[in-house]
């Protein structure tokens, strides 16, 4: 039987079973006739860059890595663009808004929770002096040379394209 994490139909609520839907088994509902897919959820992150070169962390609130510093990082939400996400987000975690000024890099990043997480990673510029939101313990900006240690692998590598111009 294949790994998938659900186990009824989230439109009709009948049993999902394991069907061959041409290139591998997928958990399919015969009542709906419909296929199940188990994808990477869309997450954000935001390289804020200030006017004097400093970049915006906040201090985790939540799980994962909760207490460390990262990028402004959240979830995409349906019927939402890449660029409104990343700007609500920075809203949400800063209460600073900004200017979306390019796509930095799409990584892919393991997950415990989610199995994987495709990250696509945005340049902004931002004015003003942040104030943590309800998923941040605190937010404040650091020079280059003074970033503390990164929760994810894929926010290191963002803020290092970024540093470097290759980003």
């Amino acid at each position: 039987m294949a790994y998938h994490p659900w186990l009824h139909c989230p439109e009709c609520g009948g049993k999902l079973v394991d069907h061959d839907d041409g290139e591998s088994l997928r958990p399919f509902c015969a009542a709906c006739g419909r296929h199940y897919y188990h994808n990477p959820p869309p997450v954000i992150a935001v390289v804020a860059v200030n006017p004097a070169g400093e970049l915006l962390l906040v201090r985790r609130a939540v799980e994962p890595a909760a207490g460390k510093w990262g990028l402004v990082t959240g979830f995409m939400e349906l019927l939402e663009t890449p660029e409104q996400a990343a700007l609500r987000e920075l809203g949400e975690e800063s209460g600073l808004q900004g200017e979306i000024l390019r796509c930095l890099d799409v990584l892919y990043q393991p997950s415990p929770r989610y199995g994987s997480v495709i990250v696509l990673g945005y340049e902004a510029a931002v004015m003003g002096r942040p104030s943590p939101g309800s998923d941040a313990l605190d937010a404040r900006f650091f020079s280059p040379a003074d970033i503390p240690a990164l929760a994810f692998s894929s926010h290191d590598t963002l803020v290092a394209g970024y540093l470097s111009g290759t980003g």
